[in-house]
């Protein structure tokens, strides 16, 4: 019981945190190079593997959607398919878990580091906001990135269909990518839009958060560390529930139904 207190406790404290977060994001000072080393390091610096991930993931959902599909005869819906699948849930969550565990535990380390080193208390000796200075920027920078990034990853998966389709499913690409196009609504592409820019802040809170509060010396930042990407990874799976049953009804009342 005490466990759960702590923990309900500790959820609470998070919440709070990345509430103060979205306040200070639109408030000043702004500090713009703190937030494009950020883009650089956290982002850029996550293109190889969000590539290479997604080309991999992309074929081997086609494998699998090529395959159910042979059972019906219907593989010229492959490219719907592949749309919907990876603009949709796929791309976003692929992305948003590679770069969490890589990105949030660099994050996490970081700033306990800073706490540990008591840098964090000369920023603001100095009269400065470590919120403001430390963590707004690195929300901002996941918060652009990461949508940007799940848009190479899905560039690359449904690129890595075309093969399967081609030789698996005995598809010709205009058949494929016809199909492609055909899903790449205006509603998929919100959906596909919305989740990644949302995971980007819940990364930079939860590792911001995590790092903050480092304790222990070198054996809390490995606590720190390893808690950032786990609890990074299953808020990335929450919130992905989440706006896709959320996200749906929205747009339904927008767009209507159908895909």
């Amino acid at each position: 019981m005490a466990g759960l207190k702590r923990g309900l406790f500790e959820l609470q404290e998070l919440f709070f945190f990345g509430g103060r977060v979205v306040r200070q994001a639109f408030r000043r000072p702004f500090y713009h190079r703190e937030a494009l080393h950020a883009m650089d390091h956290l982002g850029v610096g996550s293109v190889g593997v969000v590539l290479l991930a997604g080309v991999f993931a992309g074929e081997a959902l086609a494998i699998q959607i090529v395959r159910q599909l042979e059972t019906f005869g219907a593989e010229a819906l492959t490219g719907r398919a592949m749309a919907l699948g990876v603009v949709r849930d796929l791309g976003p969550v692929l992305t948003g878990l590679i770069v969490s565990g890589r990105v949030a535990s660099s994050i996490a380390a970081e700033l306990g580091g800073m706490v540990l080193g008591k840098q964090v208390v000369a920023i603001q000796v100095y009269g400065e906001d470590p919120l403001q200075k430390l963590v707004v920027p690195r929300v901002i920078a996941l918060a652009l990135m990461v949508p940007l990034l799940t848009l190479l990853a899905d560039a690359v998966s449904i690129l890595g269909g075309d093969p399967i389709a081609r030789f698996i499913g005995q598809l010709s690409p205009a058949v494929y990518w016809t199909g492609v196009k055909a899903n790449l609504t205006l509603k998929t592409l919100v959906i596909g839009t919305l989740k990644p820019m949302v995971f980007g802040v819940t990364i930079g809170v939860i590792a911001c958060y995590v790092g903050l509060r480092t304790t222990g010396g070198t054996m809390g930042i490995g606590l720190a560390t390893r808690k950032a990407v786990v609890w990074n990874s299953i808020a990335i799976l929450t919130v992905n529930l989440l706006i896709t049953q959320l996200g749906f009804r929205f747009l339904e009342s927008i767009f209507g139904r159908g895909d």
